[in-house]
């Protein structure tokens, strides 16, 4: 593949959306309160949760005169009575990686240095135990892990490539001859390749380069592209999209498109940018400002990232924040800083089944929230609430839908009805029908079967383009000749449904609201 270079202008005249700290006119950042500060035995910074435990770099070991004195694991089970469990003493480089229940790591010791690849054994988090240990010529710099290859950048030795299929028989795949100092991956979705980001800089205030890899071959990554840069200090991925922490002018960060290499998508500027984390559903990025406090940014929008909430955590200085599901955890000087976590809606937090899907279809602009604050998960819906979902989902959002015909097809969604252009949206594009000719019926509650009913019409673009179903029916509640047979069997047979177990479907079970944007999620790829 051909290697171009295009040079990326960070100046104030680029052509970037680059927004100031703060949230948008007229909206309010959410100011969240400590609810529990506990001290740890040592300091450091935490890298990560996983599975119901906090895990943290310790502070210097005595004399080690270098990196750290290892890591912590912290149980949060609990989540306000954080307990350390477990502890790991090396001496660490600063990076790492998991892979199932493996931590890899990088460990250097002595003087002349003494390097190797630790691989960790995890499963039980209480007894963290070395699994694997390969000597290394280099000092770790930055770790990824796509499939069953790891990728360690070692500064200007060079991009070295692992197999690590067996965790605990590491062996070197290839080598690339380039500067490598940070790592980013993007593992796209479906059959896209994942791509590789590989930055340059030998340092963190100098010029370098910007390089898009392609993993087609795991052990041998080609380079698709190549952009110049300025004064990158870290980077990392959210979802589909690499940000580039920069200090050129000020601190900001850079959002780039990160399966489209280098296509720019927005920025956001900061006085103080400390450490980042990513929140569930890749939609919030939290920011730590080495002065005690950290800042939430809402991320639907790439272009226009708003700081929808802060901390003050009491603290002198904190230096990362781990958000997960249920709480955000902040620590800095040895103590543990816990606040509630951000919600979807007030009544749907980030734990909830689909919270994921409520939230995607909220930032296509399919799904809003009731007045005050909730969005209600268990309410059944309607027919006139389905084709809302439906005509919303198939246009592309709300301000997609076409404006209101001059009349009514049914009597009862007259021109005045909330839901009237929306239902006759669905009618144009043969996706509702009435009962009879003049009666739609928008109060009656959707069942399981008349939900994949309009779905199925949906993505397939009509009545006419809906299959009919196999020969041997999925479901014993749903046999060959129910009503809603070959719509039920299309809408599982792309994924959109599943039954309650292996033959049980639930045709005449209310469709409720977070069931709802389940399904429009999937069915639209959102």
């Amino acid at each position: 593949m051909v290697r171009s270079k295009r040079v990326m202008m960070f100046a104030a005249m680029c052509v970037l959306a680059l927004v100031s700290g703060g949230a948008s006119q007229g909206e309010a950042i959410e100011e969240l309160p400590v609810v529990s500060t506990t001290a740890l035995s040592t300091g450091g910074a935490l890298f990560a949760e996983r599975d119901g435990y906090l895990y943290f770099h310790n502070g210097s070991l005595e004399g080690s005169g270098w990196g750290d004195g290892g890591f912590s694991i912290v149980d949060i089970s609990d989540p306000l009575l954080p307990g350390v469990v477990a502890r790991y003493d090396d001496y660490y480089m600063g990076f790492h990686a998991f892979s199932g229940h493996y931590m890899f790591r990088g460990r250097r010791e002595g003087s002349p240095p003494d390097c190797a690849l630790h691989v960790i054994d995890i499963s039980d988090p209480t007894n963290p135990t070395l699994a694997c240990s390969v000597s290394v010529s280099y000092r770790p710099r930055a770790f990824e892990i796509s499939g069953n290859y790891l990728y360690v950048a070692a500064s200007h030795q060079g991009l070295w490539v692992y197999d690590i299929s067996d965790p605990t028989d590491v062996r070197q795949a290839g080598w690339l001859n380039m500067e490598a100092d940070r790592l980013a991956l993007i593992p796209q979705s479906g059959e896209a390749v994942p791509i590789l980001y590989v930055d340059s800089h030998e340092g963190s205030f100098v010029a370098g380069e910007l390089i898009a890899m392609s993993l087609l071959d795991p052990a041998h990554p080609s380079v698709i592209d190549t952009i110049s840069t300025d004064c990158v200090v870290s980077m990392m991925e959210m979802g589909t999209i690499l940000v580039l922490v920069q200090s050129s002018v000020g601190e900001r960060l850079l959002f780039l498109d990160g399966a489209d290499p280098f296509v720019e998508l927005g920025a956001y500027a900061s006085d103080s940018l400390g450490g980042l984390a990513v929140g569930p559903g890749d939609r919030h990025l939290y920011i730590s400002d080495y002065e005690g406090n950290f800042s939430v940014l809402d991320f639907r929008q790439p272009s226009a990232p708003t700081e929808v909430a802060h901390c003050e955590t009491g603290l002198s200085n904190v230096v990362t924040v781990v958000p997960t599901p249920t709480h955000i955890y902040a620590l800095g000087s040895g103590m543990l800083v816990i606040t509630e976590a951000l919600k979807v809606f007030e009544d749907v937090t980030w734990d909830s089944w689909a919270a994921a899907e409520i939230d995607a279809c909220i930032g296509a602009g399919i799904v809003g929230g009731y007045p005050d604050g909730s969005y209600q998960p268990t309410m059944p819906v309607a027919r006139d609430q389905m084709a809302v979902f439906i005509a919303r989902a198939m246009a592309g959002g709300d301000d997609n839908v076409p404006a209101d015909p001059d009349t009514a097809t049914f009597d009862d969604v007259a021109l005045d009805h909330w839901a009237f252009k929306y239902v006759e949206s669905c009618v144009a594009s043969e996706v509702v029908q009435g009962f009879d000719p003049v009666t739609y019926g928008p109060t009656v509650t959707v069942s399981r079967d008349a939900m994949a009913v309009f779905v199925s019409r949906a993505v397939a673009g009509g009545d006419e383009n809906v299959p009919d179903g196999p020969a041997d029916a999925t479901f014993d509640d749903v046999p060959t000749d129910n009503w809603a047979y070959a719509y039920i069997e299309y809408c599982t047979g792309e994924g959109i449904v599943q039954g309650y177990d292996p033959v049980t479907y639930g045709p005449s079970i209310a469709v409720t609201r977070d069931q709802m944007a389940v399904y429009v999620a999937r069915a639209f790829g959102l």
